[in-house]
């Protein structure tokens, strides 16, 4: 019987061959706050492309900027019980200001206490309590925006420089601001579905919600007792 020789050379050639046309496979890593590292921001800091962050139920008292990063940041046990909480940080609890896209995902978080941000307006005028979006578009899921107060615009939410943020199955209540007491939108075109707009505040108009030179499309949703 004839046996023929394997030639180690051919095999580390088609190995080759095969790595060079067959695309790379990669999957989305987790990490865990905070039985694996401490703070939201931290994980961030840490994430890679596709990532995925899940958050314990508890109180996290700290600023929040995705960075760009097209990461998920999911709660374990829902937003009744994973609090994001804005108080004393004088600044929006939740930032996308670096382009982010919808692949950067925020689900399932109850945002509070957020008094806004002044580096856009200036100090007397803060803007995005809750949450402050400028020239991004994430998606936000199942989160609450409740008593975030801003001096200027955007109570809970902030839609500046052509965001395009999509909003759904969330509920924005009892917030406050003089233009837009629940959500500001300027210049975007945010997509708000499934999501209850109630008892919202603004001085100037727009209590639920206040747009300029925005097309906003708003599908399934509930707006009442907002002034």
């Amino acid at each position: 019987m004839n046996r023929r020789s394997t030639n180690p050379r051919r095999i580390i050639q088609a190995i080759l061959l095969v790595a060079m046309f067959c695309p790379l496979v990669t999957y989305a890593g987790s990490i865990a706050v905070p039985a694996e590292v401490k703070t939201i921001q931290e994980a961030i800091d840490l994430a890679q492309g596709d990532d995925i962050i899940l958050v314990a139920p508890g109180n996290y008292n700290e600023v929040i900027d995705f960075k760009g990063k097209a990461i998920t940041l999911k709660s374990t046990d829902g937003a009744s019980v994973t609090i994001l909480d804005g108080w004393r940080l004088d600044d929006s609890i939740v930032k996308c200001i670096s382009g982010e896209g919808p692949s950067t995902i925020l689900d399932g978080f109850t945002l509070t206490g957020g008094t806004g941000n002044t580096d856009i307006y200036g100090k007397d005028a803060t803007v995005g309590g809750g949450l402050l979006c400028m020239h991004s578009s994430p998606t936000i899921l199942n989160c609450i925006f409740v008593s975030n107060e801003t001096t200027y615009h955007g109570g809970a939410i902030f839609n500046g420089d052509r965001s395009n943020t999509s909003i759904q199955n969330c509920k924005i209540r009892s917030n406050t601001s003089e233009r837009g007491g629940g959500v500001y939108n300027s210049r975007g075109r945010p997509v708000i579905r499934d999501t209850v707009l109630s008892e919202n505040v603004a001085k100037y108009g727009g209590g639920a919600m206040y747009n300029f030179g925005s097309n906003v499309r708003i599908i399934s949703c509930s707006l009442k007792h907002n002034r």
